[in-house]
């Protein structure tokens, strides 16, 4: 199974979850992080699938299974997403 939330920018379009690297925060955590920020889920990270990288923008993904533990009701960011 794969968790899609509604974009923001396009509310009509689905993506995976994600988001920015805090400062001096390790990709693992962010991964947990974000997810919970914009899906309302906890889990158990997996494996790293892979790195992305974008050359032209200076960008580089990383992807990760998770393990969902848990599905929060209510969460921090659900308001500012419409969840």
């Amino acid at each position: 199974q794969v968790l899609l939330v509604s974009s923001s920018r396009h509310p009509d379009r689905w993506i995976v979850p994600g988001g920015g690297m805090e400062p001096e925060e390790e990709p693992n955590v962010a991964a947990v992080r974000e997810v919970c920020e914009e899906a309302g889920v906890k889990g158990t990270l997996g494996r790293l699938v892979g790195i992305f990288e974008n050359r032209d923008r200076k960008h580089r993904t990383y992807v990760y299974v998770l393990i969902v533990t848990e599905v929060l009701e209510d969460w921090e960011d659900s308001v500012n997403i419409g969840k």
